[in-house]
């Protein structure tokens, strides 16, 4: 099976500059999920908050971001403001896990808490069933987008999407459209025809999670209130057709 990452080149200055949102740090509900989503125009990715306290936020992204000299390339992290462009600041910003072969990696940013947060999916979570909403920077473009998809599977490490994600969502989310959860990471999608949407898997995220130390991050297993599968920006209101990529709210 060949694949091609969703990785898109960018040619930005690489600077340490944070977007910092105002409102005190929150799990963001299916409706304002992709609030949680950032920008890494540095490294041509898109990535995930999943924890933020005071002085520390871990953003959950693709490990291919990573590849040669990008490794050590100074980064750059936009966060979504709803409210509109915010302060640039200088923090410190640095690679603290990397797994090539289940293709995640983690950032930490030496600043908190921030404005959103996804949260990952418990351990004995039964899903995602049939409808995920797949969220990041296609091309490198402001604002996000939010796409509705058909999940196909999962195999191991790798969840499966009847839909493809565009380059740059790389490292992007895959919300469950029942609950909200962060349930994969996209990754890319196969050549062959038709293609197919390939992301990190809810088991491989669990175990990176835990293998590198960061399994607080999980929270506990009390189920939050499930939305409609329809809910969310860009969805059609239809259970049989997916509705096409649009851009988040700004």
């Amino acid at each position: 099976m060949f694949l091609r990452p969703c990785l898109s080149l960018s040619v930005r200055a690489a600077l340490l500059v944070w977007s910092l949102a105002s409102h005190a740090a929150v799990a963001a509900p299916l409706d304002e999920a992709y609030l949680a989503v950032v920008q890494m125009p540095s490294h041509g990715a898109s990535g995930t908050i999943v924890y933020t306290a005071s002085d520390e936020t871990i953003v959950l992204t693709v490990a291919h971001a990573f590849e040669g000299a990008a490794r050590n390339r100074p980064m750059v992290v936009l966060v979504p403001r709803p409210e509109g462009a915010g302060i640039e600041k200088r923090v410190g910003i640095r690679l603290v896990a990397i797994d090539a072969r289940a293709d995640l990696a983690l950032v930490r940013l030496g600043t908190g808490p921030l404005g959103r947060s996804a949260r990952v999916a418990p351990r004995g979570f039964n899903g995602p069933l049939t409808w995920a909403y797949s969220c990041g920077y296609d091309g490198m473009q402001l604002p996000a987008v939010w796409a509705r998809t058909r999940i196909r599977g999962s195999q191991g490490q790798t969840t499966f999407t009847e839909q493809t994600p565009g380059h740059g969502r790389s490292g992007g989310a895959l919300f469950d459209a029942g609950t909200g959860y962060l349930v994969g990471v996209v990754q890319g999608y196969t050549l062959e025809r038709p293609p197919v949407g390939l992301y990190a898997s809810l088991t491989s995220i669990h175990a990176f999670l835990d293998r590198n130390g960061f399994g607080r991050v999980l929270g506990d297993a009390e189920p939050r209130g499930s939305l409609p599968e329809a809910a969310g920006p860009g969805a059609s209101g239809r259970r049989d057709d997916p509705a096409p990529a649009r851009p988040c709210p700004q």
